[in-house]
């Protein structure tokens, strides 16, 4: 055992001896589930790293279930503590994870990675029949806390006789009021909610990254019914429902049908119920119907977007429609970003740096007043490195509805390097340079006949044949003599 791990467990022994018990995995119980299942209330259980082919329930349980990030705040544990849902023991319930025994706001699930669930077979709690619903995360009449997680590549697309329809990718939640927090929701699919559905429920979704999910139509005879990114409907009185200061970007709301919800909503889609929703940047974001690429609202009652960086803009007190330029691939504003020190001023400011006092404290920008976006206000966190998810293909709906593949994929940042990846279907002759923000060359990258699949190409940013390159603005083109595509990048010092 290494020593950093022998520490975590005799700190966390010390612990159980004084308070509530601490559960290890896999030292007290080879696999998840069996722990919780002789946990107690206010119970631990700390997961070490490794990949965990479970399905979990929580069966009521007002316990913590956490990676080692609990413990020292590495954002390392969160990649490496994988719970995957591939293999269900029942197709039925294929979620990663349920919530559906009226567990509060002490069931907390932290420092993981939430992938390849597949959702479970679940009657709509208002009588609207069948659903796949939750491929990530299942919640019914519960409110848990779902913090600093990676949910990734999860689906609710299934279809059968008697499903209604299948969505909520990454997180369903139904009759609760779940607090979604410092999470990065990426990559998940369904044919409604691509990254988060909440119906008839309340909640706070909070300094997350909701990214590259999308609704598509896998089957003809099942509706879509829109909201790439976030899907809310239904109001539930008891409940508020609040969506602050989160990155809701490069999702997609493909398909078609006689429904008002289809194919609208790439971003956000809000129908009959009230929603609260400021600091946020919701840009990139794509529809069938592209007057609905970034929101679509329907019969929302008492809806507010406030200081939200909106594509094609919005309005709302303190709302802007400008490129919000990001630094990054984990979507951390640029200096120079638009969204630095934009959010509504009567909310939380941003941490301030003990060492540069008045200033943010990265990845916060500026002054304290609240950035729009991620990284915003008093409960922003550090991500871990999440490059490999933001390649997630972009999507075009094809003649199908299935998605089809674009050739141009996110930069990878490095220190004085940048690796490009892109993708041909065919063989193609195509060529690849860098281009300042004035239209003036800076670096032939590549040109010639690529074969098809992917490829990756490194551009030193030291090695420039035409003028030096410190910091700006930048774009790499590729051309195969009939499609142009484009990347941005923001580079400094």
């Amino acid at each position: 055992m290494k020593k950093f791990e022998l520490f975590i467990l005799l700190f966390f022994l010390m612990l159980s001896a004084s308070y509530a018990d601490v559960i290890l995995v896999p030292l007290d119980y080879n696999d998840i589930q069996t722990a919780i299942d002789s946990c107690s209330d206010f119970d631990t259980v700390l997961v070490f790293e490794g990949a965990y082919f479970e399905n979990i329930n929580f069966h009521g349980k007002r316990i913590c279930l956490a990676s080692l990030y609990i413990a020292d705040g590495d954002v390392g544990h969160i990649l490496n503590t994988v719970i995957d849902g591939s293999q269900p023991l029942n197709e039925d319930t294929g979620s990663c994870i349920l919530f559906i025994s009226g567990e509060d706001s002490n069931s907390i699930i932290q420092g993981f990675t939430i992938t390849n669930g597949t959702g479970t077979k679940w009657i709509d709690e208002h009588g609207h029949g069948v659903y796949i619903e939750g491929g990530g995360i299942l919640i019914s009449n519960s409110s848990p806390k779902i913090l600093n997680n990676l949910i990734v590549y999860n689906e609710a697309i299934r279809t059968s006789s008697g499903i209604i329809s299948s969505g909520a990718g990454g997180i369903r939640s139904g009759d609760g009021f779940p607090l979604i927090q410092n999470n990065a929701i990426i990559g998940n699919s369904g044919m409604y909610g691509g990254g988060i559905v909440l119906n008839y429920s309340g909640g706070i979704i909070r300094n997350n990254i909701i990214a590259k999910n999308r609704v598509f139509k896998p089957s003809s005879s099942h509706n879509t019914y829109g909201g790439g990114g976030i899907w809310i409907g239904n109001d539930n009185p008891t409940f508020p429902r609040l969506v602050e200061n989160n990155v809701i970007l490069g999702n997609s709301a493909l398909g078609d049908g006689n429904l008002p919800p289809c194919g609208k909503g790439g971003g956000i889609l809000i129908h009959s119920a009230y929603v609260e929703v400021r600091n946020n940047i919701i840009w990139g974001n794509t529809a069938t119907y592209p007057a609905y690429d970034q929101i679509w609202t329907y019969s929302a009652g008492m809806t507010f977007f406030s200081y939200c960086d909106i594509q094609g803009g919005w309005t709302g007190t303190g709302n802007i429609c400008a490129d919000p330029i990001f630094c990054d691939s984990n979507y951390v504003l640029s200096l120079y970003s638009p969204c630095v020190d934009s959010g509504d001023p009567s909310s939380s400011e941003d941490p301030e740096d003990s060492l540069n006092p008045g200033h943010a404290l990265y990845p916060s920008r500026g002054f304290l007043q609240n950035d729009i976006g991620t990284y915003g206000g008093q409960f922003t966190k550090t991500f871990p490195d999440i490059t490999s998810y933001t390649y997630v293909e972009e999507e075009s709906e094809s003649n199908s509805g299935e998605p089809d593949v674009t050739r141009f994929l996110s930069p990878l940042y490095g220190k004085n390097e940048i690796g490009l990846h892109f993708f041909l279907p065919i063989e193609s002759f195509i060529e690849i340079n860098v281009y300042d923000i004035t239209g003036a060359l800076v670096r032939e990258l590549g040109k010639g006949f690529f074969s098809s699949g992917d490829h990756e190409l490194i551009w030193d940013r030291k090695d420039c044949r035409f003028h030096e390159v410190s910091s700006g603005v930048f774009f790499i083109i590729l051309n195969d003599n009939e499609t142009l595509s484009a990347q941005k990048l923001c580079l400094f010092k």
